[in-house]
């Protein structure tokens, strides 16, 4: 089943809109193989947008997998460009004049095997500067506090921290500082 618009060389081309006053299902075909589902907005000089937008809870998930085998991926990312920017990637909760909510980023737990990882990595460059990592405690009327630890060992040795500044092909290493 195939839901599109017309494309056009000039101008801008028309609008998908399914609306409904209860719910919309849309599913795509269960089998060995299952069937694919994708939305995306027309390309462009400027591309369309996509825009997701819930009443309430928004949930983007994989299926859990079948008996012995391997639950799926989920990618976002921002795409690739040949002579501007590429897009950027902004994770964020709502502004509240009450209690605003956290950004939780928590890989899932493991029976027997080790333990995923989260990896935070700025990005590299051929012939400019590679990208930076801030971590920062919101400010206030009391500050934020920040916290790195590493984790406790049931049985065995507990993990462990390094802090190092990165090396340098030609010139001086950087500099590690820690002050309170």
């Amino acid at each position: 089943v195939s839901l599109s618009s017309g494309i056009v060389s000039t101008g801008s081309a028309a609008s998908i809109q399914v609306a409904a006053s209860t719910a919309i299902n849309i599913v795509a075909g269960t089998g060995s193989i299952g069937g694919g589902f994708a939305v995306s907005a027309g390309r462009g000089t400027i591309g369309g947008n996509v825009q997701l937008l819930s009443g309430s809870d928004l949930s983007l998930a994989s299926s859990d997998a079948a008996p012995g085998a391997s639950s799926g991926n989920i990618y976002v990312a921002t795409g690739a460009a040949q002579a501007g920017n590429s897009g950027s990637l902004v994770l964020s909760s709502g502004t509240s004049s009450a209690r605003s909510n956290g950004v939780n980023v928590i890989a899932g737990s493991s029976g027997d095997a080790a333990g995923a990882g989260v990896e935070i990595q700025a990005s590299s460059s051929v012939s400019g500067s590679g990208g930076a990592v801030q971590l920062s405690a919101g400010s206030g009327h009391a500050a934020g506090g920040l916290k790195l630890s590493s984790g406790t060992g049931r049985g065995a040795t507990g993990g462990a921290m390094s802090v190092s500044a990165g090396s340098s092909d030609s010139a001086i290493g950087g500099a590690a500082a820690i002050s309170g």
